[in-house]
């Protein structure tokens, strides 16, 4: 039989027709898992999980089969803990169903850091070695030792803490000073038109204890400035070291503070003017 005759016969075209058909149901079978896999190339926006705590992140399940991921936490101040804070997509991205989404929390328990050895510094340098470590300085203690103004303990919750004890960051470290064997008082310092942060630092670091504050015409700090002292200011004006110094606050749009600080300006100068009268 030629080969022609074999093209045109039965057998060919049966054989040929088999062949055929088992080719296009195997596409049809690679096609048809190609769409399921893929969903017919359908995409889904990765939600904005930010601020979501991560206990209840199946409240926010698009129901796309996401699988979630915590890779790392981190500390932030004001944050609250347990919360997402950065995840990877980004939201919005468009990804596959069941894509994976990672996660970075703010750690669950707060963060604690080492207490710094303040002892025989100086206020100043205490403060600022407080600072640097994340603490807050406290309440002022005077004691009589001939070591004037240097730190001679330092305390949590009223009791000692030795150096390098791990304490939660953020937290308030009293300080017991020396005054020297005199007793010598402190200069009061100038606090008005400060801000109310500024005003609290210079009440510490000059010796002196803050005490109660006065918002006058707002809470929002952010507004406000020193309009008045207790004890006032005066040119050489002094008091015991740990003393407390009230301050009233007013809001800046309500006040001329320019107009007052020229009056205690002025007051100075008069008083520098009769004194120099006596001294001739």
């Amino acid at each position: 039989m030629g080969f022609g005759r074999y093209l045109l016969s039965k057998k060919f075209i049966i054989n040929f027709g088999l062949a055929l058909g088992i080719t296009l149901l195997i596409v049809m079978g690679v096609l048809k898992a190609i769409n399921i896999f893929t969903r017919h190339g359908q995409a889904f926006a990765v939600p904005d999980y930010s601020g979501v705590p991560v206990d209840s992140l199946s409240a926010y399940d698009p129901g796309h089969n996401f699988r979630y991921i915590i890779i790392d936490s981190i500390y932030q101040t004001g944050a609250e803990r347990g919360t997402i804070i950065l995840q990877n997509p980004a939201p919005g991205a468009l990804v596959k169903e069941g894509r994976k989404i990672y996660f970075t929390i703010v750690a669950l328990l707060p963060e604690k850091v080492p207490m710094p050895d303040l002892l025989d510094l100086s206020l100043r340098q205490a403060i600022t070695r407080l600072k640097t470590n994340g603490l807050k300085p406290g309440t002022l203690n005077y004691v009589t030792s001939f070591d004037r103004n240097a730190v001679l303990g330092q305390l949590l919750h009223g009791d000692t803490i030795p150096p390098d004890s791990l304490i939660l960051k953020g937290s308030t470290i009293d300080l017991v000073l020396g005054t020297g064997y005199d007793h010598k008082e402190k200069l009061i310092p100038f606090l008005i038109g400060k801000k109310p942060y500024e005003a609290r630092e210079m009440v510490l670091i000059n010796g002196f204890n803050q005490g109660k504050e006065y918002f006058l015409d707002t809470e929002k700090q952010s507004d406000v400035l020193v309009y008045k002292q207790d004890p006032d200011w005066a040119e050489g004006a002094t008091e015991k070291p740990g003393s407390k110094i009230n301050l009233y606050y007013r809001a800046v749009a309500n006040f001329d503070f320019d107009s007052l600080i020229r009056v205690y300006i002025s007051d100075t100068l008069v008083q520098d003017s009769i004194s120099n009268v006596f001294l001739r």
